[in-house]
């Protein structure tokens, strides 16, 4: 459930919202809706600069900051077909200000979290966002594990991604993105049912922190992951 849930962000949104987990404002808009873009911007007092994303995608595919409304339309027409031949919708939200993170949770085998400190995440001078480029290629963007933030904000920021896991079903690992706004309120915006796993990874570097080992970790999952299956 969890993992289809991911692949469809107005669902998996919709239902963040429904149990009270802060996500970004927005509208979501089916290909077929295009002009009436302003119009709903306008009824959900939306404003720019927004983010513009595809419905189905990871990895910031088909994603763009637009600060004016003659970028709108075309970054609109991208998002809806960034696969050619195959329209999906598409969401526009407010550009959140803050301080980006990126937190694993992982649970064990009665289902007890093990909440891993979250990463910070820098994006290059120049950039909006952590795009396709900086994701994969090394040596790009910041990262900070643990996050540059005080104890009670590492916390809360654990709280939340913990209590987005359980909402969207996810078990054994998750690893919810998002933002802290200045005032401090913890917004999540991405919740993945599964992390990347390059050596450099998210997951590696914040295992680290609490004395996890690539090996342990990886043993880990396979555990937890066989004993659900009833496999010894």
């Amino acid at each position: 459930l969890g993992s289809a849930l991911g692949m469809n962000k107005i669902k998996q949104k919709e239902l963040l919202k429904l149990n009270g987990i802060p996500v970004a404002r927005g509208i979501h808009i089916l290909p077929e809706e295009t002009s009436a873009v302003f119009e709903k911007l306008k009824k959900e007092n939306l404003d720019f600069p927004l983010v513009v994303k595809p419905n189905q995608e990871g990895s910031s595919l088909g994603v763009s900051v637009v600060h004016t409304k003659e970028e709108l339309l075309p970054a609109l027409e991208h998002a809806i077909n960034i696969h050619e031949g195959e329209q999906q919708p598409a969401l526009i939200e407010e550009k959140l200000e803050g301080m980006e993170y990126s937190c694993i949770v992982l649970f064990d085998k009665n289902n007890k979290p093990m909440l891993l400190p979250p990463t910070e995440v820098v994006h290059e001078t120049g950039t909006e966002f952590h795009d396709y480029t900086q994701k994969y290629m090394p040596g790009r963007a910041q990262k900070f594990t643990p996050a540059r933030c005080s104890e009670k904000t590492l916390h809360n920021i654990q709280q939340a991604c913990l209590k987005a896991a359980r909402i969207l079903d996810f078990c054994t690992i998750a690893r919810i993105d998002g933002f802290v706004k200045k005032d401090g309120t913890v917004v999540v915006v991405d919740p993945n049912s599964l992390s990347g796993m390059a050596p450099s990874s998210f997951l590696f570097n914040q295992a680290a922190e609490v004395g996890m080992s690539h090996t342990d970790l990886i043993n880990h999952l396979l555990d937890v992951e066989l004993d659900k299956y009833n496999i010894k």
